[in-house]
């Protein structure tokens, strides 16, 4: 998973870290992207 922070900024995680972080990227504004894979 991509998160595209509101500074520009971007994370990769894999599901399980995303899973476990979503609620403050969404909390952070992130627009968060889920790859094909």
């Amino acid at each position: 998973m991509r998160a595209k922070l509101p500074s520009g900024a971007e994370l990769l995680f894999c599901q399980h870290h995303a899973n476990e972080h979503e609620a403050k990227l969404i909390e952070l504004s992130a627009v968060l992207e889920v790859s094909g894979n």
